[in-house]
Order: structure tokens, then C-alpha cells, then sequence
């Protein structure tokens, strides 16, 4: 499993966190050596992230900036591992299949073409929503919930848990936390709120949702 993560690591490539180890630097020192010193950890129960380098990047056609945390490469592999191999496919049962944001195999392109078939269909409405700081205002407990409802074992919760309240490198900064984890984490909590509304709902007026 992290022979597999390090592999999507080392594809994203990426800067280095606080500790400013490179993933060149790792592949010089020995990568079998890193990720044995990783599992180690991890079965021992010592691994703990460490906070991410704060860095700040433009918005997409906007002049202001956001803040972004970049985690050490070790705390990638593991989050990685966490997101993508253990918690992906557990919550992708869950999901509904016009659901399409940040899904594997699903595109917003694949969106549009669900949505042009809808048109065809006889609907005329689209309605285009976003929830404002929806991430830096989540209630980590309600991730939390989400999470214990499907998984089960200590060990795993505990490692969970760490990873998704890792800070930022400034104290207390929560926007700038935003590793692989706690993402995937927020967005499984959006498409599972979005789902609920939907069968609440937009299910019995006969609607389509496209999350």
C-alpha cells in the first residue's frame, strides 16, 4: 500500500514541506529505506504529520490569494494511502452515479455531457451552486462522524484523525491545512450532505443533482 502511494507521490512530484526533503533526496537515500522507516512508524503507532509549509496561490481569475499547505513528502505518502487506497473506494459506494466531482474515472466534462442528455430530456433549469468556505469552516467533528460510520478499527481512526487536523505551519490556521486527506475528507462530507438534500428533496420534485 505505500509502495503504491509513494508511486502517486512521486508522479504529482511537488515541493517539499517544513522539512524541505525533496523526493530526489529520498530516491538518493534509499526509497525502500523511507518508506520501511514509514511502516515502522506507523505500526508502532509513532507516526505523527508533521504541520504543512504555508505557501500562498492566486485564485483562478481573481486577484486574490488563498493559502495552501504543502506536507512533507512522508506525510503525502501517508495521507495518500489513507485517502486514495483505504477511505476512496469505501465511500465511493456511497455515492450517487450522477455524482461526478472529483470522483476517479469522472470528469466535469462527463458532467456537461450528463447535463446536455437532461436538456434533451425536457429540463430547462441549471443551477450552478458553491458553499463559500465550505472547507475552512467544516466542523472537523462532523467529518469525524462520517468517518467512525464507516470504519471501525482504533488504529486506523487514530491515524485518520491526525492527519485531518494537521495545521498549517502558522499556529491555529486551518485554511492552510489542506492536505490530500482532509480534502478528500471534506468532499466526501459535501456529496453525502448533497445526496441526503437530494433524496429530501430535489428526488421528489424529480430533479437531477450533479455534485
Amino acid at each position: 500500500m505505500l509502495q503504491r502511494a509513494w508511486g502517486q507521490v512521486r508522479e504529482n512530484r511537488g515541493s517539499a514541506g517544513v522539512d524541505r526533503i525533496t523526493i530526489a533526496q529520498i530516491e538518493e537515500q534509499g526509497v525502500e529505506v523511507f518508506l520501511d522507516e514509514l511502516q515502522q512508524e506507523l505500526v508502532r503507532e509513532s507516526y505523527r504529520p508533521w504541520p504543512a509549509r504555508r505557501v500562498f496561490i492566486p485564485k483562478p481569475g481573481r486577484s486574490e490569494q488563498r493559502p495552501l499547505g504543502i506536507p512533507r513528502i512522508k506525510d503525502r505518502v501517508c495521507q495518500t494511502a489513507a485517502a486514495k487506497i483505504v477511505l476512496e473506494p469505501i465511500f465511493e459506494a456511497d455515492f450517487r452515479d450522477c455524482s461526478f466531482g472529483f470522483r476517479p474515472k469522472r470528469s466535469a466534462h462527463q458532467a456537461l455531457d450528463q447535463i446536455k442528455r437532461e436538456v434533451m430530456r425536457g429540463h430547462r433549469w441549471v443551477i450552478d451552486a458553491d458553499i463559500r468556505g465550505f472547507f475552512d469552516a467544516l466542523d472537523p467533528k462532523i467529518l469525524e462522524q462520517l468517518v467512525c460510520e464507516r470504519i471501525s478499527d482504533r488504529r486506523v481512526l487514530k491515524l485518520l484523525r491526525g492527519l485531518a487536523e494537521s495545521r498549517g505551519a502558522r499556529r491555529g490556521d486551518p485554511a492552510a491545512s489542506r492536505g490530500r486527506l482532509a480534502a478528500r475528507l471534506a468532499d466526501d462530507c459535501s456529496h453525502a450532505i448533497a445526496n441526503f438534500e437530494f433524496e429530501r428533496s430535489i428526488g421528489r420534485r424529480r430533479g437531477r443533482i450533479l455534485p
